[in-house]
């Protein structure tokens, strides 16, 4: 699932003077640090490529889901 808020007014380290990014992303499960590592940077990267912003201005955030539900049931 996707969801853009353009637009948003955002502000890290009392900066809010340049295009930014908070991106949350739920597992279900986990994975090792060196996947996060190698998706952070990848997600940085597209994003960056479509936006143009700086990738030190995209923050990514994980959660591990150990129950998601859908359609009804739980996986």
């Amino acid at each position: 699932m996707l969801s853009f808020d353009d637009k948003t007014p955002m502000y890290f380290g009392g900066k809010g003077d340049e295009p930014m990014a908070y991106i949350e992303l739920s597992l279900f499960g986990g994975a090792s640090d060196a996947v996060y590592d190698k998706l952070t940077a990848a997600i940085c990267d597209a994003v960056s490529a479509e936006t143009g912003m700086a990738p030190a201005n995209i923050y990514v955030k994980y959660e591990e889901a150990e129950h998601w539900g859908w359609n009804g049931s739980n996986f």
